[in-house]
């Protein structure tokens, strides 16, 4: 967690308001005293309902998106979205709150106003006091941690990448020969999707794996995504009717598709 104890995230209380303070004091003389924590509190209050929270904490980005994080660059960014935020208004939150908490604790101290003001003014300082800390206790350390889970995963991931390429290409050339075997439209199509769907997939997956630092060293195959990605989405089945020069001649463009992934790969 970048934002320590995050369930008790809460906005700024109404008993902890310049109006509540001043509701608290009697209209006797010695609560005339100008004890400075009424002009306080406003600015603190303004200051801290500045603050977006679910932009300082992985865990708290994730809940208020409903999604996880998959990307180790998109990590990255929302790190930088979170110190800069930090920076810009957390900052001066932790530097308003601490003015407000200190003449809080003061005014509870002080001989001068009344007991209903002191007791009012500990009251204060007793709810600014986690609040300040909470802020004092922000850290980073859980975007690290999860840009180093994603790259574990992203390893493993890797790994198997590896393997899937290698039967991808196998289940492409068992098709490819299963139809020249028997070169008919009706043994084509109803193979064709899933052997060009494995390939595009491996095409695509590859972009994200660049992304999460597992750069391939090979450049994006897009040319060769396109010839797939009709078939791969069912788009270029061949005609029931379609001779065996027909069904030969497709199968001869999706092997030179499939030689180019495998030169791509290899």
């Amino acid at each position: 967690m970048s934002v320590p104890n995050p369930n008790t995230i809460a906005p700024w209380s109404p008993n902890s308001t310049d109006a509540s303070w001043k509701a608290a004091k009697t209209n006797k003389a010695r609560d005339k005293w100008h004890t400075e924590l009424g002009a306080a509190l406003r600015a603190a209050q303004t200051a801290y309902d500045k603050i977006k929270f679910h932009q300082l904490d992985v865990a708290l980005i994730m809940r208020k998106t409903g999604q996880k994080f998959d990307i180790v660059t998109d990590v990255e960014v929302a790190k930088k979205g979170a110190i800069l935020h930090h920076n810009n208004v957390v900052k001066p939150a932790i530097k308003a709150l601490t003015v407000a908490h200190g003449k809080a604790v003061w005014a509870g101290r002080n001989i001068v106003i009344t007991g209903t003001a002191n007791t009012k003014a500990k009251q204060i300082a007793a709810d600014l006091a986690p609040r300040l800390a909470q802020l004092k206790g922000i850290k980073f350390t859980d975007f690290d941690n999860e840009v180093a889970r994603l790259k574990r995963n992203m390893q493993f991931t890797y790994d198997n990448y590896a393997r899937s390429m290698v039967k991808v290409l196998s289940d492409a050339r068992k098709f490819s020969r299963a139809v020249r075997r028997k070169p008919t439209p009706k043994v084509f199509n109803a193979a064709i999707q899933d052997a060009a769907r494995g390939l595009t997939q491996m095409i695509g997956q590859a972009e994200k794996l660049k992304k999460n630092g597992h750069d391939l060293g090979k450049d994006n195959p897009q040319a060769i995504f396109n010839g797939l990605n009709d078939w791969a989405n069912g788009r270029d089945d061949l005609d029931d009717a379609a001779d065996r020069q027909t069904v030969l001649l497709a199968v001869s463009r999706f092997e030179l598709l499939t030689d180019q992934v495998d030169d791509w790969w290899n």
